[in-house]
């Protein structure tokens, strides 16, 4: 065989390796709206993924979802496989309890990654350790990529506001700059594997000006795949995924992300329960819940430690 036909072998079989790791039939349409179905794949490897670049991909040019066809493809992916979820426009991104998610085509991340476990967690091993080191773990890797993305000077303050957003300090007030989507597939009393859902503002404003655009703070042109790139480094600390929940959380590392949040040790005005009152944010206990003394309504004085994010509503994020 020559040179340029061996050459151009080993560019097909190339260009077949690549489409198995992208499978997809052809759309259907259900009371009027267009899916795509992900089709199983089988594993690039007998070994359980170490990396993310051991990861199947899979890049739509748009989707009303990347959090929902990472959990389609989990459904029937294999134990230890895992994919990512990426698109130019995602048309109905969402958040934490039903929260929408906007995202500008070809100006924001919409990220997502499905993760098959080696072995199923049973309901009755998993405890609040397993939870709050995945939250801790995630949050912490998008904020640490944010603040090493941009290069402004000084510096802008970086925080999450527990507990999945991420926030930066724009002109005296803290704007949303992502979003964590963190979900998990369960079979009776068996979980098998989660998707972690991530959306950045690279390069969109918003109307409202609830949101900011990272771009704001760098001198540089932010791309997706720059950031894309910084995130899953930032996120590799999650392997193996066999150890999340095996060791407990220090005081250190509880210490630490304490103090990267939103509002520690501040005064704000909270949603729980009988209407709206201010607390002072204590941060989080070992189980993973907020702990907030009370200065006014019918608890005030009082310290309520164990408040879950389903509960509490943040009313306004505070300027200062």
């Amino acid at each position: 065989m020559n040179r340029k036909r061996k050459i151009r072998s080993e560019k097909a079989l190339n260009r077949r390796r690549a489409a198995k790791t992208c499978q997809l039939n052809f759309p259907f349409y259900y009371l009027g709206i267009r899916y795509f179905r992900l089709m199983p794949i089988e594993s690039k490897s007998s070994t359980v993924p170490g990396h993310w670049e051991d990861a199947f991909r899979f890049h739509f040019s748009e989707i009303s979802s990347t959090n929902d066809a990472a959990m389609n493809w989990l459904r029937e992916s294999k134990a230890g496989q895992a994919a990512i979820f990426t698109t130019t426009h995602q048309t109905a991104g969402r958040g934490q309890q039903g929260k929408v998610w906007e995202h500008r085509a070809n100006q924001d991340l919409a990220w997502s990654a499905a993760v098959h476990f080696t072995t199923p967690r049973n309901a009755q091993t998993i405890d609040s350790t397993f939870w709050l080191q995945l939250n801790m773990t995630v949050s912490e890797a998008v904020k640490r990529c944010i603040a090493g993305t941009l290069d402004a000077l000084p510096a802008p303050e970086v925080r999450i506001k527990w507990p999945n957003d991420v926030l930066i300090r724009h002109d005296g007030a803290w704007k949303k700059c992502a979003g964590i989507l963190l979900e998990n597939h369960w079979k009776g009393q068996n979980m098998h594997g989660i998707v972690i859902g991530i959306g950045m503002n690279i390069a969109s404003y918003s109307s409202n000006q609830q949101w900011v655009a990272l771009q704001t703070f760098s001198s540089q042109a932010l791309t997706i795949p720059m950031c894309q790139d910084k995130l899953e480094q930032e996120l590799s600390g999650l392997f193996p995924f066999s150890s999340l929940g095996a060791n407990p959380i220090s005081t250190e590392q509880l210490e630490q992300y304490q103090r990267s949040l939103f509002g520690w040790n501040e005064v704000l005005s909270f949603e729980w329960k009988d209407g709206i009152h201010q607390g002072r944010f204590l941060g989080i206990n070992a189980t993973g819940q907020a702990q907030i003394q009370w200065i006014d309504g019918p608890h005030a004085g009082k310290t309520t430690s164990h408040v879950s994010a389903g509960d509490l509503r943040w009313v306004s994020l505070m300027r200062r």
